[in-house]
């Protein structure tokens, strides 16, 4: 999961908990899996991985490039 920024962040990972700990515990792999992150750069991956931009054209367009390169692996 990518964010803009850390507010956001925060505030899914707090309104969605209950799913995710109904999530984690029928499927107990996905916490490992699933990972909240803030910009693209954080992104630290060279496995193929599936993202998920909450607010995407805020986190496209701050660095387009940036963006292109963490998505872009053909």
């Amino acid at each position: 999961m990518v964010y803009p920024n850390k507010g956001l962040k925060v505030r899914d990972e707090k309104e969605y908990k209950g799913f995710f700990s109904v999530l984690f515990t029928s499927a107990p792999g996905t916490r490992q899996r699933l990972h909240y992150v803030v910009g693209v750069n954080s992104i630290n991956t060279s496995e193929e991985c599936v993202l998920i931009v909450d607010e995407s054209d805020e986190v496209m367009f701050k660095s387009l490039r940036a963006f292109w390169e963490k998505i872009n692996h053909a």
